[in-house]
């Protein structure tokens, strides 16, 4: 179905929503960040008289089911409450000797990858990880997906326009 809306405007804010959006699709982030970046600080006078024409076309809107953000610290929270700060340094101790080991294993793996390459600097090495921890991964994405709810959000139509704008006699 197509529409012609027409009038007189003297700002902006008179022109019809469909003239805003089929400018706002002719006017990009990019083509105003480039005109920015063309223009040296001082004042200008302006005056221009624009002619846009064309069609546009707007979808009808729909709703798409929207995952609500997780909070990965509430799990870690509830795991650590159910411990006493004895058993929490003692585990805080362990990860951070596993960690040094670990990358004590990287940097020496990463070393004589460096080695075998006559000393050039070669894409940092990965260690594979034990299979409890891909394992345990496995667990939390479960956990998470237990927990995410999905609740419906609207989805806008998709704009498009397909014409010009041009600048225009005064």
């Amino acid at each position: 179905m197509t529409k012609t809306p027409t009038s007189s405007t003297n700002t902006l804010a008179d022109l019809s929503p469909v003239a805003v959006l089929a400018l706002s699709k002719m006017l990009t982030d990019t083509i105003i960040d480039n005109a920015r970046d063309q223009v040296e600080e001082g004042d200008y006078p302006v005056e221009v008289v624009l002619h846009l024409r064309g069609e546009i076309s707007v979808d009808s809107d729909s709703e798409t089911l929207q995952v609500n953000r997780l909070q990965p610290l509430l799990l870690l929270k509830l795991a650590m409450q159910k411990l006493n700060s004895i058993t929490i340094d003692v585990l805080v101790a362990e990860a951070a000797e596993i960690l040094a080991k670990r990358n004590e294993e990287r940097h020496r793996k990463q070393k004589a990858a460096e080695a075998k390459a006559a000393g050039k600097k070669v894409p940092e090495v990965e260690l594979e990880e034990p299979v409890e921890e891909v394992e345990f991964k496995e667990a939390v994405a479960k956990a998470y997906k237990r927990l995410a709810r999905k609740t419906a959000q609207r989805k806008r139509g998709a704009v498009v326009f397909e014409g010009d704008l041009t600048p225009a006699e005064a």
